[in-house]
């Protein structure tokens, strides 16, 4: 349970960091966008439940940005979109 608070205090981070902008230092994507938005992929994977994952699914701009990000990048990829899921 500790460590699924520490990493939801991460994702909190992120979110905040994040806010309404399109990437995490605005406009344009950098590098952290593409490590954020792999962690992010992968906890939010629909081929695993957890704990975790349960907990990132109520950060909404992070699974705005995830849908955001596998549309823009892995267009073909059978995603099913985290906000129309919730």
């Amino acid at each position: 349970d500790e460590d699924i608070d520490l990493a939801v205090r991460s994702l909190f981070s992120l979110s905040v960091q994040l806010g309404d902008k399109p990437y995490l230092m605005g406009e344009e994507p950098c590098g952290t966008d593409a490590t954020a938005f792999a962690a992010l992929a992968g906890i939010l994977t629909p081929y695993f439940s957890s704990q975790l994952r349960e907990r990132t699914e109520h950060f909404r701009n992070l699974t705005a940005y995830v849908d955001r990000m596998m549309l823009q990048y892995y267009p073909d990829f059978a995603w099913a979109p985290l906000q129309e899921a919730a």
